[in-house]
């Protein structure tokens, strides 16, 4: 069953990025391929891929699990569905306070919750850490490749 809502979420993202990936120039006269060629590359593999999952997941045939071991499952890995909740937490934020401060406090509850439980010691680590990563970003994308972030 994982197997079939995963490859449906990754056709639906590869049906989302192939859709956007029309808006890219289109090739010069000089060039052997678009800019587009790269990226479809991968999102058509994505899709390959992703339907030999789903077909497999139909003619696969494996042990059922029992009701409640999707809700043990999430009890005993909780930290993926937060970090993918605080990613969006962050996106959402970013606009409104800046890159800089938004990225440290992300950076910051991504290192505690990914390194749980939580260690005093380690707090010496991560505040020092979330801030130089940041200003590191930030220079890479500002200074070296002219792209302004929010």
């Amino acid at each position: 069953m994982a197997d079939r809502i995963f490859s449906l979420a990754a056709l639906f993202i590869a049906g989302l990025f192939l859709y956007e990936s029309r808006l890219f120039a289109e090739k010069k006269g000089v060039q052997a391929f678009s800019s587009a060629f790269f990226p479809r590359l991968i999102i058509y593999a994505l899709i390959l891929f992703s339907v030999i999952l789903l077909i497999q997941s139909f003619i696969k045939r494996g042990k059922r699990a029992p009701k409640g071991a999707f809700i043990a499952y999430l009890r005993k890995h909780w930290r993926v569905p937060f970090m993918f909740a605080w990613f969006a937490v962050y996106l959402i934020l970013m606009p409104m306070v800046g890159f800089v401060p938004s990225t440290i406090l992300f950076l910051f509850i991504g290192f505690l919750m990914l390194n749980f439980p939580f260690v005093p010691k380690k707090l010496l680590l991560y505040i020092p850490l979330s801030f130089v990563l940041t200003f590191a970003i930030q220079f890479i994308f500002e200074r070296e490749l002219n792209v302004l972030l929010p």
